[in-house]
């Protein structure tokens, strides 16, 4: 006997087939397509799927509880690929943070050798090291400045100021040039120019003085050593003054007979940094050393070559000319 609940039972139990049909045939569809299979919709499925399909439905619970355990693993793997991560980037900012504390100590070392209280009686507070303005009420004599400040500028017994060029621009301003110099050796790169406005006064000042030099000024190597010890590392081919065509010319465009590419060495003092902030070396170390122009023309290129006076070692080169 059919009853109107019998007919609302079938049609339910029909609508759940077609509605599970349809999901089923979805599935299958993003399978074959090779899709990644949402999680509620399959739950959905299996829900209103017939009881006949029982067996698929245990085979969906098998690829969820795959599915479950594939979203573990990349929780897992993603969790340590944060921690190692953050390791990183902890180790890195240490480091950052050594590096710049070493950092500030050097800075605070160099603004010590620069400020002192004489230097202070006669500069501006906005002055730097390498640029130095001079107060207004401070009668400053440019051409003895160095012998008359020497405290203020931080220089030592063994530490001397040279003038040695004096220039007027169209202004009417002078520069006085000076040359520094270690136990009468001279300081490589050791220049300061002194700047005068067209009434006299003395304004200001800059250039790179060096400080807290400490070192033997007697060299074990002779300038004949010095320079074999550089035409070895050079290792040209050929060099200009083995060209009778190129040191004939030179005389000519210089005017003096004795005039030659041959290189003569100069001793010097020569300063030496260390860039890398993290050593725990001196950010500086000076060197007595040899200075030597050399000009090859196989290969054509020509530089400046500075080596250890003592042993010889190798210290620093640049270009003299671009190529």
């Amino acid at each position: 006997m059919t009853t109107v609940q019998n007919i609302n039972d079938s049609a339910k139990n029909e609508r759940h087939k077609n509605f599970g049909k349809a999901v089923w045939l979805s599935l299958r569809k993003n399978k074959r397509a090779a899709k990644p299979t949402h999680k509620p919709t399959l739950y959905a499925a299996l829900l209103f799927l017939p009881n006949r399909t029982k067996i698929l439905r245990n085979k969906f619970h098998l690829n969820l509880n795959n599915i479950n355990s594939l979203n573990k693993n990349k929780m897992k793997t993603k969790n340590l690929n944060l921690s190692i991560l953050l390791f990183f980037v902890l180790a890195g900012s240490s480091s950052f943070g050594q590096g710049k504390k070493q950092e500030t100590k050097k800075q605070e070392s160099k603004s010590i050798e620069f400020w002192n209280s004489s230097l202070e009686k006669i500069a501006k507070t906005e002055s730097v090291e390498g640029w130095i303005k001079f107060k207004e009420d401070i009668n400053i004599d440019a051409r003895n400045i160095f012998s008359e400040q020497k405290e203020a500028f931080n220089l030592k017994e063994n530490d001397k100021m040279t003038l040695f060029k004096i220039e007027k621009d169209d202004l009417g301003f002078t520069h006085y040039r000076y040359q520094q110099y270690y136990k009468n050796i001279k300081i490589e790169g050791g220049e300061f120019i002194v700047h005068a406005n067209k009434n006299g006064i003395t304004y200001a000042g800059n250039g790179k003085l060096f400080r807290g030099i400490d070192i033997p000024v007697v060299p074990i190597l002779g300038t004949q050593q010095a320079i074999d010890f550089v035409l070895k590392h050079v290792s040209a081919k050929e060099y200009m003054w083995q060209s009778e065509v190129l040191e004939k010319d030179l005389k000519e465009r210089t005017g003096k007979s004795d005039t030659t590419f041959y290189p003569t060495a100069q001793l010097v003092i020569k300063e030496i940094k260390n860039n890398d902030i993290k050593s725990d070396m001196p950010d500086k170390q000076y060197f007595l050393a040899y200075r030597l122009d050399i000009y090859s023309s196989a290969p054509n290129y020509s530089q400046r070559i500075f080596i250890d006076a003592n042993t010889g070692k190798f210290l620093e080169s640049f270009p003299l000319q671009s190529n």
